[in-house]
């Protein structure tokens, strides 16, 4: 099994008051889970399961940060490079 991104979390700080000022968070169903159930005509998905796609979470972050006025003016905070340089475009890849 390869890596999947299965959470995407994300605080916004006023640092200037060094406050929290919204929160978003989505699980991600991985791709891999996607493509077993496809070929699994007797598999049921987990309907209570509130994870969505990888797109789905990354079209909700955006607009999430559209709303908050924040998509200009934004600083990503890791911890470590990994995930930005590493995880997301493989991502991105695999999720097309």
């Amino acid at each position: 099994m390869q890596d999947e991104i299965i959470e995407l979390p994300c605080l916004l700080i006023d640092t200037l008051h060094g406050r929290e000022v919204a929160r978003f968070h989505r699980f991600v169903r991985p791709v891999s889970w996607d493509k077993f159930l496809r070929g699994q005509p007797e598999a049921r998905k987990n309907n209570i399961a509130n994870a969505v796609s990888f797109t789905e979470a990354l079209a909700e972050l955006e607009q999430f940060l559209k709303d908050q006025g924040a998509l200009d003016s934004i600083l990503m905070v890791t911890c470590g490079d990994w995930d930005l340089k590493t995880i997301v475009p493989k991502q991105c890849i695999r999720s097309e």
